[in-house]
Formats: C-alpha cells, sequence, structure tokens
C-alpha cells in the first residue's frame, strides 16, 4: 500500500463535484464550460500529494522518508538499506555491518 495518495491541494478532500459556467451566447444557444471543483471546499480541483501517516501534504509532511523512493523508511525496499535498521548500508551500525566491515 503507497504510504501517500491524490486529493485537493487546498484541503485534502478525495471528493470532486462538477461546475458549469456560463462563458458566452454563441450562435443560436450559449456555451457553456465544466470544470472539477473540490466537494468539500469548492476551489477548484488541483490535485496534490498527501501523506497517509500524518494527514500533512507531502510537501509539508515531516515523516521519515527514503530519499531515493519517497515511502516510509518503515516501508522503504530500497537495496541500499540495512534490513535491521533501516540505515543506508554506508551509515548502518549494527552488529551485521561491523562484522561484515571486520
Amino acid at each position: 500500500m503507497s504510504s501517500t495518495y491524490l486529493a485537493c491541494a487546498y484541503c485534502g478532500c478525495q471528493d470532486t463535484d462538477t461546475r458549469r459556467e456560463c462563458l458566452s451566447e454563441y450562435g443560436m444557444g450559449w456555451y457553456y464550460e465544466e470544470y472539477a471543483v473540490c466537494a468539500n471546499c469548492g476551489m477548484e480541483w488541483v490535485e496534490a500529494e498527501w501523506c497517509s501517516e500524518c494527514s500533512q501534504r507531502l510537501d509539508h509532511c515531516d515523516c521519515d522518508r527514503c530519499d531515493e523512493c519517497g515511502e516510509l523508511i518503515d516501508d522503504c525496499s530500497c537495496a541500499d538499506r540495512c534490513a535491521e535498521c533501516r540505515e543506508w548500508i554506508e551509515d548502518c551500525r549494527c552488529e551485521k555491518a561491523q562484522r561484515r566491515s571486520a
């Protein structure tokens, strides 16, 4: 399961509504434009990534995330991480790492 989800950039709601706006009269009828808006705040739909752990927008999230894949450190499956402490192999201080370097 991903540690992020897409939602309204303004409020985090995942539901949309459609707004119809009359732009001008066109010949025998009217010209309308339809566009998506957030069902909660009513702003025009702008999508952003949100953190599933802390429910903050990803650009405001303080959760510990992998620099490579963007997943939470505990969920990261990058090959260069220690399976025990989840640190990068070169920064690992686990007993296994101490034995490997000896």
